[in-house]
């Protein structure tokens, strides 16, 4: 009765047809296609449902191939079993300006290894089945020093209609040394928040207007941004400051930040910083 009872939850949802057939990769969707996009999500498609405990970097290994100068570099990220018979590979996001520190390094090529019978920790179906055969592809991920005819952006725009705007400023009373955090509607590019993009100035009675230095660093990048804000230095309590947000930063479609209505206009927030210990 044990065994019974074991067999027949493996094969919940399983048809006849997957059954008598051995478990296979049918598709990768990125194989021999354009460049990969910094954010692009991997698909692998079975043609049985995947066993989701045997999803991991034991069953797929996804790495630079032997022509790359950092041979064996893994990518980085997460995989999901969706819709029972796909595996999806969602690459980590990237936050740094550089653009080198995501999910995958910019220009390279990537060997994909889908292990398979008889190796140990081999692909499973739901049902217990062991992937038939193991499968090998590779893919190349978009240079953006060298775009594609036709490829604009490295990365892949984001659909639907929600507007690209600041959602949230987490304070505008920072405590000296306080991050000042902003969130936005949609992911950032990064390599849009160097130069001015976020600025930072000290208007005094004497002395006039100047920037205030300020750290930035992006801290989430998927569903939505997160901005975090430095302020670096002692501000004068004899003057006043205000964090700018320019209209360099874009989301991944190119978009400026939509603010009071308009996308030409700048996003202004005075700032009053508080003492320690306030």
């Amino acid at each position: 009765m044990r065994s019974f009872t074991v067999l027949a939850f493996l094969c919940f949802g399983c048809s006849a047809r997957d059954a008598g057939e051995e478990f296979r990769l049918v598709r990768f969707a990125q194989e021999n296609g354009k460049d990969v996009l910094l954010n692009e999500r991997l698909v692998f498609k079975f043609n049985g449902l995947v066993d989701p405990s045997s999803v991991n970097f034991g069953s797929f290994s996804i790495a630079t191939g032997s022509g790359s100068k950092a041979r064996g570099r893994l990518a980085k990220g997460r995989f999901k079993v969706e819709g029972g018979r796909e595996v999806v590979f969602f690459p980590d996001p990237t936050l740094d300006p550089s653009l080198l520190e995501g999910g995958y390094f910019p220009g390279e090529t990537y060997e994909v290894r889908v292990a398979g019978f008889p190796r140990p920790g081999a692909l499973r179906s739901l049902d217990g089945r062991i992937l038939a055969k193991g499968a090998n592809t590779r893919f190349r991920v978009v240079d953006p020093m060298q775009m594609p005819e036709g490829i604009a952006s490295p990365f892949l725009e984001e659909k639907g209609s929600v507007l690209f705007r600041i959602v949230e400023i987490s304070t505008v009373q920072p405590r000296l040394g306080e991050e000042i955090r902003i969130r936005f509607s949609k992911p950032v590019r990064p390599d849009t928040l160097g130069g001015e993009s976020l600025r930072l100035f000290e208007e005094c009675l004497e002395g006039g207007r100047k920037p205030f230095p300020l750290r930035v660093r992006l801290e989430e990048n998927e569903e939505e941004a997160v901005v975090a804000v430095q302020p670096l230095g002692e501000p004068r309590t004899d003057c006043s400051y205000r964090l700018e947000v320019g209209r360099e930063i874009r989301d991944f479609s190119g978009h400026a930040v939509y603010f009071e209505g308009r996308f030409s206009a700048e996003p202004v927030f005075p700032i009053i910083f508080l003492p320690k210990g306030s």
